[in-house]
């Protein structure tokens, strides 16, 4: 396995927290929102882009973030 350079690094750190995180951050989902397929289309091209276990392990905790948080409304209704 290669080594990513700081400009690969910085580039997933980029795409990953300003074009998929704050995308979805704020959203109201709900365990059966039907936004969800959106949510794996985005992170799922990320991590094609990028094709690092780096990128996928970021991706991966984020969708599990938003999954607790979509938990967490679901209970609140």
């Amino acid at each position: 396995m290669r080594q990513m350079t700081n400009h690969e690094i910085m580039d997933i750190f980029n795409q990953v927290y300003n074009e998929f995180w704050i995308k979805w951050r704020d959203k109201p989902l709900t365990p059966d929102a039907d936004m969800w397929d959106l949510v794996i289309l985005d992170g799922a091209a990320i991590m094609e882009r990028h094709n690092s276990k780096l990128c996928k392990d970021m991706v991966t905790e984020l969708v599990v973030e938003l999954d607790n948080r979509s938990k967490e409304r679901g209970a609140k209704k």
